[in-house]
Order: C-alpha cells, then structure tokens, then sequence
C-alpha cells in the first residue's frame, strides 16, 4: 500500500515530526497519517467529508500496529478539529478551498503549531492569503509528479507583520533563496508557455498585460531570453 502513495506526501513528511499533533484534513485513504505513524507521530486525526474515503482510511489503520491516538472524523475542513491538534495538513485541494477552510476558522488556525499545505492549483494566491494574515511560509518545495509541478508549504501563525512582494507571492520567497533545479525547469517552462499565448494577444489588452507582468517577474528572478524564450541561469 505504501508504494502507491504519492510523492507530494512523502516530500512533506520532512515538516512532521514525534512530538506533533495532526490532523489531515481531506484525509482520503488516510495515507499520511499512515506515513506519519512511521515518524512516531501519537496523534493523528483524519477528517473527511465523505463517508466512502473516510472508510478506507478506517480499514488502511485497522490492521496496522501502533500505539497512536487515531481518530477519523466526518466533517469539513476544521469544522470539528480536535482542540488537541497543533498541526494541520490540507493537501490536495485547489487554492480556494484552502483559503476558505482556514479563513473560516482564522483564529483557531493562528493557535495552531505549524500548518501544511500542498495546493493543485494557484499557489500563489495562497501566498497572499498567509502575507495578509500573518502566517509565516517557514519553509517551501516543489514536487515534479505525474508531469505536473505541485509546490508545498509549511506555514506557521507570527506575530509579525509578513509582507511578500509580488515577486515572491509567485515564485515563493523560500523558494527564490533556495532556486532548485526543479524550481528553474518549472518556471522556464512557464515562461516559455506564456510567450507563445503573448504572441497571439492585443498589446493593449489586460490579458497581455498581465502575461507581460508575470513574463518580466520569471524573467528578472530565473534566467536569460534568447530567440528560443527563456534559457536557464547556470
């Protein structure tokens, strides 16, 4: 069972540690808490909105050999969130949803230790959420899978005030330190991807103008045009 699990969970097993307290919430077949019983976690509360996951998560555990504290809760998003959790993992769900869970339960979610994200779509919408609610992006990946590129945060609540500039609301502040291999090759080829939409589009548009935009951010932060597009920075 394990060797079907995908990458994107088993990257971000590097922010889960012992002593944390999770819930996973769109838990599905409950395969990070499963992980995570491998990490020593004692505390792991799966949540889903629908019966049929959250039954497969049930019998995924029921013949595992643990001595954790498991839950498995129907519910949605933090709804129903055990007082006891201090960390929470939403992976798998598009940007909005994310958005919509934490902010529904804001004040809850700054209580919290630490909070894992892995959006399918628009992270960088969640990037201006947590600047404009003081979450902290203590540390960012990105994760090649399936032909698709997913980026992953780990966020925790500060008191601080956190401005992201535009450019690192797109390409992740942890992530422009840091430039990957991985992090190059996602974003030449979205640079690449745009130019050939630009070609087609009205100079004066707003369409054009917000491609032109993104165009220049990748191109100032990851590398060089030639007459091919965007050539990696060595």
């Amino acid at each position: 069972m394990i060797d079907n699990i995908s990458q994107r969970l088993k990257s971000i097993l590097t922010w889960i540690g012992e002593s944390d307290k999770i819930a996973d919430i769109g838990c599905d077949h409950g395969y990070l808490g499963i992980l995570s019983l491998g990490k020593n976690v004692k505390y792991i509360q799966n949540i889903d909105n629908k019966e049929g996951p959250l039954s497969s998560a049930k019998q995924n555990f029921k013949d595992l050999d643990h001595n954790a504290e498991v839950f498995f809760t129907l519910s949605s998003g933090m709804d129903d969130l055990n007082e006891e959790v201090d960390t929470v993992c939403i992976c798998g769900m598009g940007a909005d949803n994310i958005i919509e869970i934490i902010s529904k339960h804001l004040q809850r979610a700054k209580r919290l230790k630490k909070i894992i994200l892995v959006p399918h779509t628009k992270p960088f919408l969640i990037r201006k959420f947590l600047s404009s609610n003081n979450f902290k992006i203590a540390d960012e990946m990105i994760i090649f899978e399936n032909n698709k590129y997913y980026e992953a945060f780990c966020v925790v609540p500060t008191n601080e005030l956190v401005e992201l500039s535009d450019d690192e609301c797109l390409l992740g502040p942890v992530l422009l330190r840091n430039k990957s291999k991985v992090f190059i090759d996602k974003w030449s080829i979205r640079y690449n991807h745009l130019n050939d939409i630009i070609r087609g589009l009205n100079e004066s548009s707003d369409s054009y103008k917000k491609i032109k935009r993104e165009m220049l951010i990748i191109k100032n932060n990851v590398g060089d045009i030639n007459e091919e597009g965007l050539s990696r920075k060595s």
